[in-house]
């Protein structure tokens, strides 16, 4: 009866982490000489798994000690372990070396790697109106390299009508204490009733949390809010918000 070897799995696609499944079984054996799993073809091939007892760490046999199948397992599969796997039936030659009786078709294995989670970071310090910042996303880890990046900008949530909304600015760690804040709408200076202090911070610093309070009315919807600092010499620094107002009444 013929010798015959089976392996049956042309692609196998897997995700990095999984356990790769490679299939390879065999009739009964040709006469002496061990079955091998290899990863490439000629000069640069690695020997995986020998039936004479040799395999890679993160290598084991789905069924131990058979003589006709010889399915393996590759444990936490890497993108460095893409590639071709063969199967491969070895007899003594007339040497006394081994030499290739029959090999599988071979086993093309592509694994997918998760991109970490994005991490982000903004300007290192404050900007000014029309000024350009840069904005950085950096993620790792991911094969294949083809990957879709998309940018997001976190709209604020609409407001009720006649809801009172309370803007916070928040001026941390500077020195000296003398520091003017003020609040505009639309460019026009607003009232603010609880004017606040600058605080003393443990080495010396200062900090201050000024607040004002608006009325979500439908003619104010769309309107800036810009908290407005000026402190010791430097340039005046400002920052806006938007105020979006939903209506009930409209759905």
């Amino acid at each position: 009866q013929d010798f015959i070897l089976q392996q049956p799995q042309a692609k196998v696609s897997v995700t990095a982490g999984q356990t790769l499944i490679l299939n390879c079984t065999t009739s009964e054996q040709a006469g002496p000489g061990p079955v091998r799993w290899l990863k490439g073809w000629g000069s640069g091939n690695q020997t995986i798994y020998d039936q004479k007892g040799y395999s890679l760490p993160r290598v084991t046999r789905a069924v131990n000690g058979s003589n006709t199948d010889f399915t393996i397992h590759i444990r936490n599969v890497q993108p460095e372990d893409m590639g071709t796997y063969y199967c491969v039936k070895f007899v003594k030659g007339d040497s006394g070396e081994d030499e290739v009786f029959q090999q599988g078709n071979g086993t093309e294995v592509s694994v997918q790697a998760k991109p970490s989670p994005p991490l982000m970071s903004g300007p290192g310090q404050r900007a000014g109106p029309e000024q350009t910042v840069p904005f950085a996303c950096t993620s790792g880890g991911f094969f294949p390299e083809k990957i879709k990046v998309k940018w997001l900008r976190a709209e604020p949530s609409p407001v009720e009508v006649n809801k009172t909304v309370t803007f916070t600015c928040l001026l941390k760690e500077f020195y000296p204490a003398n520091v003017s804040v003020s609040w505009l709408e639309n460019g026009i200076e607003m009232k603010v009733e609880n004017v606040s202090r600058p605080s003393e911070l443990p080495r010396g610093l200062f900090q201050l949390r000024s607040r004002v309070e608006v009325q979500a009315t439908e003619e104010r919807n769309g309107s800036t809010i810009t908290c407005m600092v000026v402190h010791d010499a430097q340039a005046p620094a400002n920052y806006s918000a938007f105020l979006w107002i939903s209506n009930p009444a409209q759905g």
